[in-house]
């Protein structure tokens, strides 16, 4: 890691973007998918541990929301195989340390998140 992640594929302003939500509680996975409904020009796309987010990066995905404490493969480690390749917003219930740290994201929140910070954050994420 170490990259901050660079900003997403230049597209127009008008052209939808899309997220990639990665959270292994559904629940929680459900409202990041609500919040993120109410957005103009995101569409939204889930995956329930790390190897399904990775099956599910391919070009059309601009940036992914992951959480650190994934089954299959962890959230670091999935961050260190797209190795700086998209903007990621980490939404965790642990702190920033060595595994994952601030300046290897977009943004590192941590929960519970509000629905504003989480949007704030996801909007950043796509400029």
């Amino acid at each position: 890691m170490g990259a901050r992640a660079r900003g997403p594929r230049s597209r127009s302003k008008s052209e939808e973007r899309t997220v990639l939500v990665v959270e292994d509680d559904e629940d929680l996975l459900g409202t990041y998918e609500l919040w993120l409904a109410g957005c103009e020009d995101v569409a939204v796309r889930t995956a329930l541990d790390g190897e399904a987010a990775l099956a599910a990066v391919d070009d059309d995905v601009d940036a992914l929301v992951l959480d650190r404490r994934l089954p299959a493969l962890s959230g670091p480690e999935v961050l260190n195989r797209l190795d700086g390749d998209r903007p990621v917003v980490v939404v965790s219930a642990y702190q920033p340390d060595a595994h994952v740290c601030e300046d290897d994201v977009t943004a590192y929140l941590v929960k519970p998140v509000t629905r504003e910070r989480f949007l704030d954050a996801v909007r950043r994420a796509l400029l």
